[in-house]
């Protein structure tokens, strides 16, 4: 799990003793004061991508999340190797993530924080089969890329506009 702690040079990631272990396991999480790699971060949504091959998430993949946080997109309903979450802007971030498999398998996967669609830092997070390891990595660019969910009546807003230009069109 990824967890950070202010200081005032980097972030120390730091580990979480709430660990639920069944088919897949969860741990409990935190992203404190926006404190990143000596850098202080306002972000508005985080995305992880799954790097190590055969791993997974379990739906649902981040949860529990701080208020008016919410899951916004995994690419596989049960097991998905990309999720995004999202929700007001803020330095401070609570969650639980869950991942398939025992907890003594290791993984890897990438951490990545974001404002809107400008990615501002991202993280290895490797965890061992016993605890984690984390280390910056360069910006990865293909996070802003991972779908958002546009609400339903913008969408059936802009069909609406597109026809009624069409029409027009026809007429003029």
């Amino acid at each position: 799990m990824c967890a950070f702690a202010a200081s005032p040079a980097m972030a120390d990631p730091i580990g979480s003793s709430s660990i639920v272990e069944g088919s897949s396991w969860s741990e409990t999480g935190y992203y404190e004061n926006g404190w990143y790699y000596g850098n202080h971060y306002t972000f508005n949504r985080v995305v992880m991508q799954m790097d190590s091959t055969g791993d997974t998430f379990e739906h649902p993949a981040i949860s529990n999340m701080s208020t008016g946080w919410t899951l916004q997109y995994e690419n596989d309903p049960l097991y998905p190797t990309t999720v995004s979450a999202g929700g007001p802007p803020l330095h401070d971030l609570n969650y639980w993530w869950t991942f398939a498999g025992g907890k003594s398998n290791s993984l890897s996967f990438t951490w990545t924080l974001l404002n809107n669609n400008t990615v501002l830092a991202s993280e290895k997070c490797d965890w061992t089969g016993s605890s984690w390891n984390f280390s910056e990595i360069p910006p990865r660019a293909d996070a802003a890329f991972v779908p958002v969910p546009v609400p339903a009546a913008v969408l059936l807003g802009m069909l609406g506009l597109s026809v009624a230009g069409l029409k027009l069109r026809k007429f003029a």
